[in-house]
């Protein structure tokens, strides 16, 4: 885990189904250049394995091009992160073809 890249923010999360998912979505991500981590599912999602695959938000177009690739069936759902105070968290669903998230 690089955590000094993650203490930047802002993130992209994807949260899964199943760990092997997320290892393998971790697997795929990485091929393209993409830093990750492998992070617990925040309580507001509350939904899959318990664990999540962290991104920077400027990758987020990468991401989502990973994750179309993968069966939907696997993939709870795509989340804008922030950290906001202490050990709180803002998570937005933004989806796979949301434009919400500006990367860069």
């Amino acid at each position: 885990m690089r955590d000094d890249l993650f203490l930047k923010g802002p993130w992209v999360l994807a949260a899964f189904r199943s760990r092997q998912q997320v290892m393998q979505a971790d697997s795929l991500m990485r091929r393209r250049g993409i830093a990750t981590s492998i992070v617990t599912t925040p309580r507001a999602i509350a939904v899959g394995c318990g664990l999540s695959l962290q991104a920077l938000e400027k990758d987020v177009e990468i991401v989502r091009d990973v994750l179309r690739k993968i069966p939907r069936d696997s993939l709870v759902g795509l989340y804008s992160f922030e950290g906001v105070s202490g050990s709180r968290v803002d998570v937005t669903p933004i989806g796979l073809e949301n434009p919400q998230v500006n990367p860069g």
